[in-house]
């Protein structure tokens, strides 16, 4: 869930050493943490939703991300990219599809540097979508168990095979643009077991119940 996503990456940097967590995806620079005091200012790029999320859905994922910054006691704030085509060399900068590129760290790197000014530390914010385990009507996705809502039938379903799933990735870095994690939390199911048609059928709206609020 996102609030474990930030909550990691944040605890991390407030106690200056890292955690080990078993069977995940986080990863965690060797180097030491640097440790983040009440009131430090953390500069959160534009969330890349990799054309994943409909616009009215975007807003509270953004909303919970600087709410759980916030709650930490720092100062958090997103930065705005004017000019569009600034914006569209971001969002390929920080398209995960381009992760692997052995000089895209580097030029994130480059770029955080020259952007970060006085904030003590940098989150790249993603919503990606990752291939999920099902189990007894639902997955556990990053951390985070989540149900598969019905329709058409009451009784308890019990799904096995795999399905796309949605999951926060922060990549956070210290305003010199040195790497120092990336980390990974679930977020939403996008679809629902339609039992009259037999399909799994994408949402109209991921987070219009309070139930999927709290998955946030």
């Amino acid at each position: 869930m996102l609030a474990r996503c930030l909550a990691l990456a944040l605890t991390l940097i407030f106690i200056a050493q890292p955690l080990a967590a078993k069977s995940s995806a986080n990863v965690y620079a060797k180097t030491k943490m640097p440790t983040l005091t009440k009131g430090d200012r953390v500069l959160l790029m534009p969330i890349n939703y990799h054309m994943l999320l409909n616009a009215v859905e975007e807003a509270p994922v953004q909303d919970a991300v600087l709410n759980k910054i916030k709650r930490k006691g720092l100062k958090g704030k997103f930065a705005k990219i004017d000019s569009a085509r600034d914006l569209d060399d971001y969002m390929r900068l920080s398209d995960f599809a381009n992760a692997h590129l052995d000089n895209v760290r580097q030029i994130k790197q480059t770029y955080i540097n020259s952007i970060a000014g006085k904030y003590d530390l940098v989150m790249l914010p993603s919503v990606i979508e990752r291939i999920q385990k099902l189990s007894h009507g639902g997955m556990q996705v990053d951390g985070n168990r989540i149900d598969i809502k019905n329709k058409g039938r009451k009784r308890e379903s019990n799904w096995s095979g795999t399905h796309r799933a949605y999951s926060l990735l922060i990549e956070v870095y210290t305003p010199q643009g040195e790497w120092l994690m990336t980390t990974y939390g679930g977020i939403s199911i996008p679809i629902y077991a339609d039992f009259e048609t037999k399909s799994f059928v994408r949402k109209e709206h991921l987070f219009d119940e309070i139930a999927d609020l709290t998955t946030l």
